[in-house]
């Protein structure tokens, strides 16, 4: 079931990006939000555009996910983590965290703490299969230059260390970057890495 999940989310997310990227990665801004809300709208049209293909896959944007104590009135549900995107793939839930990203103003740092970090310490629950999901918003330096900031700072992690770095990344178009990195408890993130240098977000 692992591998199906993995390979589901894989191949909705980069269709979302390559359906994004033939409306020329258009967008309210650069901002983390309106890039983000464009990815969703993609996937939602992805999945309409063949209903049979992804019969059991749905997606949400920005819903809050209560954990078991806060079900069970045991904390506050106002502090329920909040997943930029969530997949429904049958019975898995697979959450989707979203950065900004490039070499300046501490953003590899966010993509790490502000991001996987909300994974690996397990605000974001992996639903018994092991997976989440990263994307990545580069809109200065190259892809390579960003994910190697990142792994740079996952070294400086005391308690991560380059056993959670992204692996090297497979240039899958012009535009995208795939990688993966591997975490305690068989937790992997697929990291999609989406280059918007040289696309002008909407003029408003």
């Amino acid at each position: 079931m692992a591998n199906r999940v993995d390979g589901l989310i894989r191949e909705l997310l980069i269709e979302a990006i390559l359906l994004w990227e033939q409306e020329g990665f258009s967008r309210y801004s650069d901002g983390e939000v309106p890039c983000t809300v464009r990815i969703y709208d993609c996937a939602c049209r992805v999945i309409e555009g063949d209903s049979l293909k992804w019969a059991l896959i749905h997606a949400q944007y920005d819903g809050p996910q209560p954990n078991r104590a806060m079900r069970a009135g045991l904390e506050d549900p106002a502090k329920a983590s909040r997943p930029d995107l969530n997949v429904r793939i049958g019975s898995a839930l697979v959450h989707v965290e979203a950065k900004r990203l490039h070499l300046r103003e501490s953003l590899p740092k966010k993509y790490v703490r502000e991001g996987m970090r909300r994974f690996i310490d397990g605000r974001y629950s992996s639903d018994g299969h092991g997976l989440g999901a990263m994307l990545g918003y580069v809109l200065r330096d190259a892809p390579p230059d960003a994910i190697t900031a990142v792994n740079a700072v996952i070294a400086e992690e005391a308690d991560l260390g380059p056993s959670h770095s992204l692996q090297i990344p497979t240039q899958w178009s012009p535009r995208i970057h795939l990688t993966t990195s591997h975490h305690h408890d068989r937790l992997r993130l697929l990291h999609h890495t989406v280059d918007l240098r040289a696309v002008a977000a909407s003029d408003h």
